[in-house]
């Protein structure tokens, strides 16, 4: 029987098939990954160079708005950047219904030339520093003014000279000061900060509140002389002054001001002196300016009687409206806005004083005419003078505060040039206000109409996110 061999040379041929078969399958997916890799590194570039394009339309927005002169930057226009070689485009969008006299919104979108389609979109807020980002400033410390154990302060703190502790004060927020940290003699001093106290520059006073004038005599404001009595009624003002009583609506414009009559006195309660007296509920934005002093009572200044006054359902002071506030378990500061609303925003701005009206009333100006509880919702500027007690300041010398005093609750910031005194301490007798100061949080972003700035303030980007 004769065997046949049988050739394995087509089973090889096959297996080298196979072999190059898988070999440049392997290949193929390592040169897909490749290209992939590739293409995944390059739309990663072109994405984070998109974001670069966005931010240098962000800087080049900063640098315009504080380099005097500079030309304006068009909104909605695409801008190539740098100007010579450019390699990348932004374009610039402000966001009108967010801004505000010392706040800028504006989103950023940047892309490659090369690579047009991959865009990203930066939205900026661009705030000018204020005052109110400060729950308390005060541009003098007196040497006999003391935060004392009963005190909290809810909020950014800041004196232009020293921070004088007796006892044991809390602050809950950011605390600076420009020479020392000055602790009572005699006194067991352990007060509570949250953050580290620090030591910076000064910060500058303006001169004068006289550019609310100019703005209260433009069309939407009120201008008035003499002395003013208003009574916030939601939005609305009832104003009793030299001309009588009326029922007016809030300015347009936010501005009210009070100048002086011709041939006013020194007293605070004098007909024609450029004094305002106001109290009640508001409901809007709203900036009161004064020549001379402002007094927050706890009674209807309209009524000029105290009697009728305190008879006629007396509220705490000043409060919003549609705006209330509430301390978080870790103490911070919550502000709420009823739902719908744009919420309430007051300023008031003395050329001197701003107290608390407790000594004295109209028709007698020697009586008590304190509330042992009084609340106040507004940004107070006083700027020759100090925010105080009445007793301290009208000329009376009377330094007795009454007695039980009660608590001074206010809900904003108090930017004062030299530190006043709400209350005091006399031999371990404590008189007049305890103090209990929240920053309005709102007011790190936004101001009261037309409120006033710091003197060479300049813009900052305060904070960004990217949209998606």
């Amino acid at each position: 029987m004769k065997l046949v061999r049988l050739s394995d040379r087509g089973a090889a041929l096959v297996t080298v098939i196979m072999i190059m078969l898988v070999t440049m399958t392997f290949s193929g997916i390592a040169l897909t990954y490749v290209v992939s890799q590739s293409k995944t590194e390059a739309y990663y570039e072109n994405n984070i160079s998109a974001v670069h394009a966005a931010e240098a339309g962000l800087n080049q927005y900063l640098w315009y708005l504080n380099k005097e002169g500079a030309p304006e930057i068009a909104m909605d226009t695409d801008i190539s950047y740098p100007d010579y070689h450019a390699i990348a485009k932004f374009k610039l969008h402000k966001k009108i219904a967010e801004c505000t006299d010392s706040k800028i919104v504006i989103e950023a979108t940047g892309w490659m030339i090369h690579a047009p389609d991959i865009k990203r979109t930066i939205k900026a807020t661009f705030t000018k520093r204020s005052f109110t980002q400060y729950v308390y400033f005060s541009d003098n410390d007196p040497d006999n003014i003391w935060w004392m154990s009963s005190d909290t302060c809810y909020g950014p703190y800041h004196t232009n000279t020293r921070l004088s502790i007796s006892g044991s004060p809390k602050f809950y927020n950011t605390v600076s000061y420009v020479s020392e940290i000055k602790y009572k003699e005699g006194v067991s001093n352990n007060p509570y900060f949250k953050i580290t106290p620090e030591k910076v520059a000064a910060i500058n006073f303006p001169l004068d509140n006289s550019a609310l004038k100019s703005y209260a005599k433009q069309s939407g404001g009120y201008y008035f002389t003499g002395r003013t009595c208003i009574k916030l009624m939601g939005n609305q003002i009832k104003v009793r002054n030299l001309s009588g009583t009326q029922m007016l609506n809030l300015p347009t414009n936010g501005v009210i001001y009070v100048d002086d009559a011709l041939g006013a006195g020194s007293s605070k309660f004098d007909t024609k002196a450029g004094n305002v007296f106001i109290y009640g509920e508001l409901d809007g934005r709203l900036t009161v300016g004064s020549k001379r002093d402002i007094y927050i009572t706890g009674y209807d200044p309209t009524i000029y009687e105290l009697s009728a006054a305190k008879a006629a359902s007396p509220t705490q002071g000043i409060m919003y409206r549609d705006t209330s506030f509430g301390i978080t378990p870790d103490h911070n500061v919550q502000v709420n806005v009823t739902s719908g609303q744009e919420g309430d925003m007051l300023g008031l701005i003395a050329d001197t004083n701003v107290a608390i009206l407790t000594y004295g009333w109209f028709d007698d100006d020697t009586c008590d005419s304190s509330r042992r509880n009084i609340t106040v919702h507004a940004a107070i500027f006083a700027m020759k003078g100090s925010f105080a007690n009445s007793y301290q300041i009208g000329g009376t010398g009377n330094y007795s505060y009454p007695n039980p005093g009660g608590t001074l609750t206010v809900r904003g910031a108090i930017i004062q040039n030299t530190r006043g005194a709400v209350g005091v301490s006399y031999n371990g007798d404590e008189t007049g206000y305890v103090k209990d100061y929240a920053h309005d949080t709102r007011m790190m972003y936004d101001s009261p109409p037309f409120f006033l700035m710091p003197e060479e303030s300049g813009w900052e980007i305060k904070d960004w996110v990217e949209k998606e």
